[in-house]
């Protein structure tokens, strides 16, 4: 049965509120976004001693089998990387979704290595999904990918995994596909301004054609918990609007007075 149809929250709510929640956590959310860096140095240190020898052009069977051993280890940091990606932007929207809470981020990074194969799966899931939809036609992958935008909340606040958090995700945006899209490309729109201002302003010159934009990386970790505030205000219009048996936290720690 769909639910009466009402309004989602509107633009100046969502922004409203999204400064509010980005003031609260702002410690918290923007050093898990900086956490991810951790992954980065074994990463690093790998290619610098491949760099070393290169330089050194060291020979011989000794070689061969260095080269396979620091193979095998970029792997295993590139996994390490992914691990702790993954915990952290998990743990980033726990923290949002909790923000009411003191929640400590060594809490959230808790949860996040708890849920780790769970948020993994689901975004590969979704990923998958939308990606299948899109080889069809842009227009399907775009419409389905909508569809399935909340997936990542219902795990994240409610505990639903797998395929189970992508059919309600679909429940959710039913009838209000339009409203979270125009709120989806408006948010989008100001990142990528504001990106590009930073971007023009900040770029250090490497070569004639490479350019680091370090400011472009702070820029990022500053206001993705803004914008991730603005994602979870989204979630939390619609499942307010579509409150129903069928949509009832199994997550003990989920908050439903935020």
């Amino acid at each position: 049965m769909e639910a009466t149809k009402a309004n989602m929250i509107s633009l100046g709510e969502l922004f409203s509120q999204s400064w509010a929640i980005y003031k609260k956590v702002f410690k918290r959310a923007t050093a898990l976004q900086f956490f991810p860096f951790l992954g980065l140095i074994p990463f690093v240190l790998i290619l610098s001693v491949f760099a070393i020898l290169s330089i050194l052009k060291i020979s011989g069977p000794a070689i061969g089998i260095i080269s396979i051993v620091l193979g095998l280890l970029g792997l295993a940091s590139i996994l390490l990387l992914i691990f702790i990606g993954c915990i952290a932007q998990f743990g980033t929207y726990r923290l949002i979704a909790n923000h009411q809470d003191q929640i400590t981020i060594k809490q959230v990074l808790q949860e996040g290595k708890k849920n780790f194969w769970s948020y993994l799966g689901l975004v590969i899931t979704v990923g998958v999904l939308t990606l299948l939809w899109t080889l069809l036609l842009f227009i399907p992958g775009l419409i389905m990918g909508i569809f399935y935008s909340m997936a990542i909340w219902l795990l994240v606040d409610q505990n639903m995994q797998g395929m189970a958090a992508v059919r309600q995700s679909k429940e959710l945006v039913r009838g209000y596909w339009w409203p979270v899209f125009w709120r989806f490309i408006l948010i989008f729109i100001i990142a990528g301004i504001l990106s590009g201002i930073v971007d023009n302003i900040f770029k250090v010159q490497v070569t004639e054609k490479q350019t680091i934009n370090y400011m472009g990386w702070l820029f990022n970790a500053l206001t993705t918990p803004f914008f991730v505030s603005y994602y979870y205000l989204l979630y939390k219009s619609l499942r307010d609007l579509k409150n129903s048996s069928n949509i009832t936290p199994t997550n003990p720690n989920a908050n439903e007075s935020k």
